[in-house]
């Protein structure tokens, strides 16, 4: 922490907040827990972490617990979005395709939106084009990637989706009302990642979040229905995600080499 005076001293204390929780995780940090370690008075913290948690860049976890909020995580996938991807990111991916054998995606959400960061080839000779399964009107629904994203975002960006997207429809059971709309994407969030089997192609899906449990992307992969085999399910599920943890470190430092 810097004892140089800004000109703005609230707002220097609000950021140097966040810098402290960015290590805080899930579980967040008690705001007696953030006072002691800044060295402010308690009835100051509560104001900064009350003023940071309207804006959405802290969240109240309970129990005058806080943690990163969502605002956070869109600050990251945008920065992201629009710089070059890094070797770092590109690397992981290449090396799960590489693990999977499988085609790999890595998607973000940015302005309500599905993106792809990332492909990466697997080494198969016969290969899913997932660029060409994806049409250009409600693809999101279509593919797990885009059902991770939109259940693992939050309620103004659902929104954002709805109306950019409208609801699934044919892309995706015939979801026609937004309570069957918000059941499967609880269903989703609940298990920990999407999986889909159609026109002879099977693809899962994970989401890739922060520490504070905030939406950073999905990573998916596809491979020809004939490969699929339900009992190596685990096992590329678990590829996934431990590439997803890694791609999530890394996605936290390219923010604070930016910082």
């Amino acid at each position: 922490m810097t004892s140089e005076r800004t000109p703005v001293e609230s707002l220097r204390k609000g950021l140097e907040i966040l810098e402290l929780l960015c290590g805080a995780g899930r579980d967040g940090l008690a705001l007696a827990q953030v006072a002691d370690e800044m060295g402010f008075k308690r009835t100051t913290t509560h104001n900064l972490l009350k003023t940071l948690s309207m804006c959405g860049h802290a969240l109240n976890v309970g129990e005058g617990r806080y943690r990163l909020g969502p605002k956070v995580a869109d600050l990251a996938r945008l920065i992201t979005s629009a710089l070059p991807v890094p070797p770092r990111m590109t690397a992981i991916v290449g090396q799960l395709a590489g693990e999977l054998k499988e085609n790999v995606v890595l998607t973000t959400l940015v302005g309500d939106q599905r993106r792809v960061l990332v492909r990466a080839l697997g080494t198969q000779a016969v290969q899913v084009d997932s660029c060409a399964m994806e049409s250009p009107i409600g693809y999101l629904w279509q593919t797990p990637t885009g059902r991770v994203l939109a259940a693992c975002c939050g309620p103004a960006e659902l929104d954002g989706i709805l109306r950019h997207e409208g609801l699934p429809g044919d892309s995706w059971d015939a979801i026609a009302s937004r309570v069957s709309l918000e059941r499967a994407l609880k269903a989703v969030k609940q298990a920990g990642f999407s999986e889909q089997h159609q026109r002879e192609v099977a693809a899962l899906a994970v989401p890739v979040e922060s520490g504070g449990g905030n939406l950073l992307g999905a990573l998916g992969m596809h491979m020809p229905e004939y490969r699929w085999h339900d009992e190596t399910k685990s096992e590329i599920l678990g590829a996934l995600r431990q590439a997803a943890t890694r791609l999530a470190g890394v996605w936290s430092d390219v923010i604070s080499e930016l910082a």
